[in-house]
């Protein structure tokens, strides 16, 4: 196990070290070194495994993760990217609702005064 210090093989793995590892498989999976087959075969063992030598094993072709994460690179990396996606995608939702709430009564020749007093407010401002 890469993660953990280097402990004797026949020393007793405890849930927590099954978790890690399992976390680590799943790490390696993420970035393509592990099929979902292999993850659902090395999991298995992880959760099987009585001593640190048997969990050793299952990481012994895979390389130690880091411990820093990889920064983001490329135009997707900068938050100002994300913050503009959501800005396009929540008003898009925002103007659908509208143009599905208003659009009907707008093709049948309704104007806004119309419309409101239909759902009992007025048309003259505030009362």
């Amino acid at each position: 196990m890469a993660g953990v210090v280097a402990v004797e093989p026949n020393i007793r793995a405890s849930d927590a070290d099954r978790e890690r590892l399992a976390a680590e498989l799943g790490e390696h999976v993420a970035a393509g070194r592990l099929t979902l087959d292999e993850f659902d075969t090395r999991t298995q063992q992880a959760y099987a495994a009585r001593t640190m030598g048997d969990l050793a094993t299952l990481t012994a072709d895979l390389p130690v993760p880091s411990a820093e994460p990889v920064a983001a690179s490329g135009r997707w990396a900068s938050p100002a990217v994300w913050y503009a996606i959501a800005a396009v995608v929540v008003l898009t939702v925002v103007l659908s609702v509208v143009g599905l709430a208003v659009g009907p009564a707008m093709a049948h020749g309704m104007g806004m005064g119309d419309m409101a007093g239909m759902m009992g407010g007025t048309t003259g401002g505030c009362r």
